[in-house]
């Protein structure tokens, strides 16, 4: 069961592209957790929400 010459080629072409596209989608990922604010917080028993300024927390029930 030896892998032809054309077939490892082909799996060596093709492990840069997916490489490159694995790094940018967890780039992706990375920036979007860094960037983007919870939308609710859990404190003292309660869920809180962000609403209408960052730093204005509300109770949610």
């Amino acid at each position: 069961m030896a892998i032809k010459e054309e077939e490892l080629a082909i799996l060596k072409g093709l492990l840069v592209p997916v490489g490159i596209s694995t790094g940018v989608v967890v780039i992706i990922g990375i920036l979007g957790r860094i960037f983007t604010e919870r939308r609710a917080h859990y404190q003292g028993g309660q869920y809180l929400i962000s609403v209408r300024y960052p730093g204005q927390w509300h109770d949610l029930r």
